[in-house]
């Protein structure tokens, strides 16, 4: 069946036409891909950017694909955001989700045309009802024979496909069907485009697709005391991106609903660097809670609707190891990742093991379904200044060998800003 629907994307990216030729446009097609495999199946593979650039609606293919899956992965951000900003964000969300895709067609059809398998098609029909239209295909492998039907309809300027089908199936659905564990559990688009590019980890966040000077769009006051205070975070860098913190009082928790499976990906790995460090800063005293940087993992919430949550920190005192946190109520537990003056200016990479810490302080393994991240870079406990930076946010699968084997990924933001 995979192979069966795969095949038919070959055609489906070449029938877009004008209304007067739109045919021979087809026929031609056809016999182009046709002359070009019995005359050199290796030339086949650089056809495939050219012809889904070409001729496929990528943005309407995506669209019939995963239907309401961006809004409904974004359903949080609905009473956060204005109207307008949400549909700005649904907008970027499914241009990135558009990319991503089109690759993996890319990367399929490159599969399919350098397939030794792959032998043959041929137009067989071509029906006109008004301003719907269905061609049928025959296409043939050494095992198999199979008819592709493609119905199309124009919408006043050209001729789209809106269904491709085979006996037992259609294309879109085919695709769906791949990734529906991300889209039943509404897990965040980083993880659908992990599963589209076949990559161990999950970009969570890299700032690369945000404005410099401003705050990306999917990134807000996690805290209701903390709306209407002034940001003391923007996006940063050249061809680096980064969120720079410059705090001296305001201690503003920036947070980002993400959705991921933490016992799928449990390794989390990120770049920080601090700058300064608030004097005295001391994760346990609630007069010097101070940190340069920090980071919070929100996993779910208690039964009182509580965040279950572990926060990382760079201390400017406790010793680097230090686990623990301040004598009151549901307050996170904070680890020590970084300490003290040693690597300030320079930045760090980090790994933790979010399973294992979930087990060691928030008791068993964490939920299925994480809520998203939180950055606090903050100074008004020690009536001070806290200055850091952020970049590069993963989350990786386990591998099979030591955690070490993940590679620190922090050495661009180093060449260009150490």
């Amino acid at each position: 069946m995979k192979r069966n629907l795969t095949k038919a994307f070959v055609l489906l990216v070449c029938l877009h036409s004008s209304t007067k030729a739109v045919d021979i446009s087809i026929s031609n097609s056809i016999q182009q891909v046709q002359n070009s495999l019995s005359e050199n199946p290796r030339q086949m593979k650089n056809l495939s950017a050219s012809l889904v650039d070409r001729w496929l609606d990528i943005r309407l293919f995506t669209e019939l694909t995963f239907e309401s899956y961006i809004k409904d992965s974004l359903e949080s951000y609905e009473n956060v955001l204005t109207q307008q900003k949400f549909d700005r964000l649904v907008r970027q969300y499914q241009t990135r989700l558009s990319i991503a895709f089109r690759k993996k067609l890319i990367h399929d059809l490159d599969k399919l045309l350098t397939s030794k398998d792959f032998k043959h098609l041929s137009l067989t029909s071509i029906k006109t009802n008004g301003d719907l239209k269905s061609a049928t295909v025959e296409i043939q492998s050494k095992l198999i024979s199979k008819s592709i039907e493609f119905s199309m309809r124009f919408d006043g300027e050209k001729w789209i496909v809106v269904a491709v089908k085979t006996e037992k199936s259609v294309l879109s659905e085919y695709y769906r069907s791949l990734f529906q564990n991300v889209t039943k559990n509404v897990y965040s688009l980083p993880v659908l485009i992990a599963q589209l590019t076949q990559t161990d980890y999950i970009n969570l966040e890299d700032f690369s697709m945000s404005t410099l000077g401003e705050l990306p769009l999917d990134w807000g006051s996690w805290r209701k005391k903390d709306k209407g205070k002034p940001m003391p975070y923007q996006v940063e860098g050249i061809s680096e991106h980064y969120l720079a913190a410059r705090d001296s009082g305001y201690s503003v928790i920036l947070g980002k609903f993400l959705h991921w499976n933490p016992r799928e990906y449990p390794l989390l790995t990120w770049c920080w660097r601090s700058n300064h460090l608030p004097p005295g800063g001391n994760e346990f005293v609630n007069e010097a809670n101070d940190s340069a940087v920090g980071l919070y993992v929100i996993f779910s919430q208690n039964w009182l609707r509580v965040p279950k949550q572990i926060k990382y920190v760079w201390s400017s005192t406790l010793p680097l190891g230090t686990i623990g946190r301040r004598n009151k109520m549901f307050r996170p537990w904070f680890f020590v990742k970084e300490s003290g003056e040693k690597n300030v200016g320079h930045w760090q990479f980090e790994i933790v093991d979010l399973e294992h810490d979930h087990n060691l302080k928030l008791g068993g393994p964490p939920a299925n379904r994480t809520i998203g991240l939180g950055i606090l870079s903050d100074a008004n406990s020690t009536d001070s200044y806290a200055e850091g930076f952020y970049g590069d946010f993963r989350a990786w699968k386990r591998p099979i060998g030591d955690v070490q084997t993940i590679s620190d990924h922090c050495g661009l933001l180093r060449k260009e800003y150490d």
